[in-house]
């Protein structure tokens, strides 16, 4: 469908179910439709533009999705007020979706207690979000990719937080979940959170706790977080591991603490945790490694763990906790002496380096091996070759084309052209000096020239 809704709809007083969902719909918002007696009313991925009407209200809507369009201005009151079934006489539930448009100002009336599922991602909503905002029936929140600012929304009660990219400035009091509504997931990601974080409240009843690319520093905590599953810390500004367990803790799954400022070593009684770690762009941790990392064997690119040194591709292994569990760490904490190089380079004195013209290196589980191709010679030398040279003749340089380099039978030396000993050289060739051809040939040439002589 296209072109804009029809003025003639407004006289579908019972309509109750209208889904105009991903057409071609434009104009202005359709405010003349009798939205008040729809249970579902749904115009998201269409080009509507313009206003909410200040009026517009649903008094026994399921699900209000109006996302995925061009709407602009605030978001009318009357939206968020509450309002019963009138079949039931009962508060119903309510999905309202109003997710990438552009609408903007703050949110300044709390929302009806039937909506369980709110989303306003994905518009330019600003202000701050107090205590009382939203409903005690809410289960969902997505407010992500917005301008609010201040605390973030408190998790109690909520089922699914995603806030992320927005400028909250604070924790809320409470960031756990219930025994009864375990938080699946609270994303507070990409936001302006500059605190130390033991400042955070103890997180608990929450399965994903994502707090990656802000400005957290100090210790990392994490007995604060022991009831998460899954920590995401990434990209922040931690300095240091605060972690001391006596006993081992299975219910942390995943910590990712990649990209901060950690220093100092990886204590002893991180084994503790039984979950999986890591802690690679951290340049400032230093060794040994403590006893519970045993490095994978380097079988397969899956014990693998790809870096870079000096611009150079490293395949560095991963490491195994006592339970099990993955960890990954910077080659530098011990010197790279762990690390293979990639295809395309080859291992030289602690360095990949790039493989020559007219060679292959296989990399990974040969990666000191150069392969020079038929007919080249590897210079400055054969173990660190930089560039090659084409051979006088093709079959004396690398004829099975081995790793190593060798030269033909009889050959040696730059370019394979000096002959071993016990061998002749014939044109270009070296011949063995047991084979009688070169005996009858030096014989020939004597007389030849015993014959010009005379």
């Amino acid at each position: 469908l296209s072109g804009a809704v029809p003025v003639s709809w407004a006289l579908m007083s019972k309509l109750q179910v209208l889904d105009l969902s991903d057409n071609l719909l434009e104009g202005p918002f359709p405010g003349f439709l009798p939205t008040l007696t729809m249970k579902q009313f749904l115009v998201s991925g269409n080009k509507l533009s313009g206003t909410l009407p200040s009026y517009m209200r649903f008094l026994s809507a399921t699900a209000i999705n109006l996302s995925n369009n061009g709407l602009v201005g605030t978001i009318p009151e009357s939206l968020f007020l509450s309002s019963i079934d009138q079949q039931s006489g009962q508060e119903g539930h309510l999905l309202l979706d109003l997710s990438s448009n552009q609408l903007s100002g703050s949110l300044t009336a709390a929302p009806s207690s039937r909506i369980t599922t709110l989303r306003l991602a994905h518009n330019r909503l600003s202000g701050t979000i107090g205590p009382a905002m939203f409903g005690p029936n809410l289960k969902r929140l997505d407010i992500s990719h917005n301008a609010f600012t201040g605390s973030s929304p408190s998790v109690t009660g909520l089922v699914e937080l995603r806030a992320r990219n927005n400028f909250f400035t604070a924790f809320p009091t409470n960031m756990s979940g219930t025994a009864k509504d375990h938080a699946r997931i609270v994303d507070l990601s990409h936001n302006a959170f500059a605190l130390d974080l033991a400042q955070a409240p103890t997180v608990n009843h929450v399965g994903v706790l994502d707090l990656s690319h802000n400005q957290l520093r100090g210790a990392l905590p994490l007995h604060r977080f022991l009831s998460c599953r899954r920590l995401l810390l990434s990209h922040n500004q931690l300095s240091h591991l605060d972690h001391v367990l006596s006993e081992d803790w299975p219910v942390l799954e995943f910590v990712d603490v990649q990209w901060n400022d950690l220093s100092g070593s990886i204590p002893q009684s991180l084994g503790h945790l039984r979950a999986s770690i890591q802690l690679r762009e951290n340049p400032k941790l230093s060794g040994p490694l403590p006893s519970f990392m045993q490095p994978q064997p380097m079988t397969s690119r899956a014990a693998l763990d790809s870096t870079y040194l000096d611009s150079k591709s490293l395949w560095c292994p991963k490491f195994k906790g006592a339970g099990g569990e993955t960890i990954t760490v910077d080659g530098s904490l011990y010197n790279y002496t762990l690390c293979l190089c990639d295809k395309g380079t080859y291992h030289y004195q602690g360095r990949c380096n790039p493989c020559p013209p007219h060679t292959h290196c296989p990399g990974i589980g040969n990666h000191s091996a150069v392969i020079v191709s038929r007919g080249f010679y590897p210079t400055p030398s054969i173990e660190h070759p930089v560039d090659t040279l084409a051979c006088i003749r093709e079959a004396h340089c690398n004829p099975k084309q081995t790793a190593g380099f060798e030269c033909s039978e009889g050959h040696q030396g730059r370019l394979c052209a000096a002959c071993q000993a016990g061998f002749a050289r014939l044109g270009v060739d070296c011949v063995s000096c047991r084979s009688p051809e070169p005996i009858f040939l030096v014989a020939v040439f004597m007389i030849l020239v015993l014959f010009t002589a005379v």
